[in-house]
């Protein structure tokens, strides 16, 4: 009899949660649908032995902080596979299958501009231009010329919006200063509104 008390020696404390073995069974178990969430506390507790190492009302949390943790692990995988989709998507389709790299702030988008501000797209032909520097000839003529045509336009665009702007901040000074009953010369106008 001594002999059977001395052989079964007192169970070691289980060791911190954290980094337990019954945490990663635990863990398995659920993750591999042994231990679905329609699967109470008490029943979970009683399917392994190792958890029964661990005090009922601390396993229960610890339980209940796992599947809360894996429920929100999913959710940000979820929204990261989401935005990752989304910043995809937004590359746009047709780049990725061009024999040329993307224009965007590419070298030659660079140069362009500096050519386009220096007036060379006026001086020369798209055909010369393009000729002028390597960095153009990655890309073909049509595509190259369209860039021309784009980024000029877009400058006299510009100016154009910035004009109406200004002619918009005119007219509603005009119209403050009018109900304010100061006087308004009436050779001051705003896109076609003249105060008399």
């Amino acid at each position: 009899m001594e002999q059977n008390a001395q052989q079964q020696k007192p169970e070691a404390p289980p060791s911190p949660w954290a980094d337990s073995k019954a945490k990663k069974i635990l863990l398995k178990d659920i993750l591999d649908g042994t231990l679905p969430d329609s699967v109470g506390p008490k029943d979970a507790y009683e399917m392994h032995p190792e958890y029964k190492r661990y005090v009922y009302e601390r396993f229960r949390g610890n339980l209940y902080n796992l599947r809360r943790g894996i429920k929100r692990s999913a959710k940000e995988a979820d929204l990261a596979k989401t935005m990752v989709a989304r910043d995809v998507f937004s590359v746009s389709m047709e780049h990725l299958h061009k024999p040329y790299p993307v224009w965007k702030d590419s070298k030659a988008d660079e140069l362009l501009k500096k050519d386009i501000d220096d007036g060379k797209h006026t001086r020369m032909t798209p055909t010369e231009l393009w000729d002028s520097r390597g960095e153009y000839q990655e890309y073909p003529l049509q595509v190259f010329r369209n860039h021309i045509h784009q980024e000029a336009g877009g400058r006299i665009e510009s100016s154009y919006w910035i004009v109406r702007k200004l002619k918009k901040q005119k007219k509603k000074e005009m119209l403050k200063a009018a109900k304010e009953g100061k006087d308004v010369d009436v050779d001051e106008q705003a896109d076609g509104f003249v105060l008399l």
